[in-house]
């Protein structure tokens, strides 16, 4: 007997607004306080009780030094200055300056960029330590590097650059209280960016200028030879008298201070040496002091040579070394 196919029953029509309702509910129940275990939990209900999905969290807005909304163009104009690029991607250095505390996720912050921009400061560091001293072993150099690298000398050229004033910020983060963590953090971020922007090249061009300063000024506070204990030696025996060091110049913020001192051994004044620290600056004077006097000289890849010590030619230098051509 032939079976007679029963009649299709129409579909309900759907209630505007409804589609979705599904997914609206799934993200009710799996959203920000996990799944709901025990079923108790429901979702809003908007208007006529139709099911509402939650509103996405939106980061507070802070103010002071900080940016709460997205770069326009004169910030951007500014920052471009700053770093001497011009991003073909204006969305790199709006994260480069976004800060944790700004995002939703802390992947989209600047923290991946800080990751990627350490690796790219370290080897453009290592490159510059390399080509400079080319007769330094490794462990002069990694000495050398570790300074230069180091989160106080990226937060001094950071906040040189006046990195802080550009980012942005949550409202938990004041003005004025900012750790110099995050003004290093930026310029790793920034480099990262110029990096993605316009490559290797570009980004070496942007961090010589700033980093060789610091390379030399590392290469010559202390870390290969006591220029000071050496000078202490030279001007008792040469001079007749102990070598008195003093402060000719302070300048600079707190955080980032230049200090300029001279030394006096007698009626004799040699040529003031400069550093971040009286330290640096002292181990500096006492340099160029041994190089007016002869003890040693400076290569022209700037790096200080001894030719004599305690009287004699220094070891594994030779007495006819090439003559100091300045002591910059």
């Amino acid at each position: 007997m032939e079976m007679i196919p029963a009649p299709a029953v129409p579909a309900k029509p759907t209630a505007p607004g409804a589609a979705g309702t599904e997914s609206c509910r799934a993200r009710a129940l799996l959203g920000p306080a996990g799944p709901v275990r025990n079923g108790n939990r429901k979702p809003p209900r908007g208007p006529a009780g139709m099911e509402q999905c939650p509103p996405a969290r939106v980061p507070e807005v802070g103010g002071g030094c900080g940016r709460g909304d997205r770069m326009d163009q004169a910030q951007r104009e500014r920052l471009e200055s700053i770093v001497g690029h011009v991003f073909a991607d204006a969305s790199l250095p709006e994260l480069a300056l976004r800060h944790a505390s700004m995002s939703e996720s802390r992947v989209a912050s600047n923290e991946r960029l800080e990751f990627l921009g350490d690796a790219v400061l370290g080897l453009v560091a290592c490159e510059r330590i390399y080509q400079l001293y080319p007769h330094l072993l490794e462990g002069e150099m990694t000495k050398i590097k570790s300074t230069v690298v180091s989160r106080q000398t990226c937060a001094a050229i950071g906040d040189g650059l006046g990195l802080p004033d550009l980012l942005e910020l949550g409202k938990g983060m004041k003005s004025g209280a900012l750790p110099h963590s995050l003004s290093a953090a930026a310029l790793e971020a920034m480099v990262a960016a110029i990096y993605l922007d316009a490559g290797l090249e570009r980004a070496r061009r942007f961090l010589i200028p700033l980093l060789d300063p610091r390379i030399a000024e590392a290469a010559a506070s202390g870390h290969q030879e006591n220029y000071k204990s050496i000078l202490q030696h030279h001007a008792q025996s040469e001079l007749g008298g102990a070598p008195v060091y003093v402060v000719t110049c302070e300048s600079g913020p707190d955080h980032s201070k230049l200090f300029e001192i001279s030394v006096r051994v007698g009626e004799r004044r040699f040529a003031a040496g400069r550093g971040a620290s009286k330290k640096q600056a002292e181990q500096h004077a006492a340099m160029l002091a041994l190089a007016e006097m002869g003890v040693l000289a400076i290569d022209p890849a700037g790096k200080p040579r001894l030719i004599r010590r305690n009287g004699r030619a220094g070891e594994g230098e030779s007495a006819h070394a090439e003559e100091p051509g300045g002591a910059a």
